[in-house]
């Protein structure tokens, strides 16, 4: 009886083996460091676009993974995935929490560079013009705007795009 048992028990282990394999693809989740990871993405200097993609991503996983039955028929057992599925999408969404927050915070500190820097021309231009001098610094802070305006421009349009 014992033996009989035993041969079932090693005969059904792989085909759940087999049945499990398919949220091998998804290891990442437990065998990465979020942060690490992160800080990874964040030393090539993405751009929205990097991060729109990174985050497409992960909702492709989370879609892929509620795609799955709650139940893999095995033999005459059937493994309930529905807590697997629920922890898996869970932990995706905090992966993908990270990156938008990431990415927001990058664009956050750029847009408010940008509006400093407006914001200190707009009152060098505010000043009245009583002199020469007081028109050189108006010509100065116009060639400022003009040599920053390809990285306001570089800056702003894909945070329009993004947030579009």
């Amino acid at each position: 009886m014992v033996s009989l048992l035993s041969t079932c028990i090693s005969s059904t282990k792989k085909d759940i083996i087999t049945a499990l394999d398919k949220f091998k693809g998804y290891q990442f989740i437990w065998q990465k460091d979020r942060e690490e990871d992160l800080k990874e993405f964040m030393a090539q200097d993405p751009r929205v676009s990097e991060f729109e993609a990174k985050i497409k991503s992960f909702i492709q996983l989370i879609n892929e993974i509620n795609a799955y039955k709650d139940y893999v028929p095995v033999g005459s057992i059937a493994l309930v995935t529905e807590k697997l599925k629920m922890g898996l999408t869970s932990e995706i969404q905090l992966w993908k929490t990270c990156y938008g927050q990431a990415c927001n915070l990058k664009y956050k500190k750029e847009i408010n560079e940008i509006s400093l820097f407006i914001e200190d021309v707009f009152k060098r231009l505010q000043r009245e013009i009583k002199d020469l001098d007081d028109i050189r610094l108006a010509m100065a802070a116009l060639k400022e705007l003009r040599d920053n305006e390809i990285r306001i421009d570089m800056t702003i349009v894909p945070v329009e795009e993004c947030l579009s």
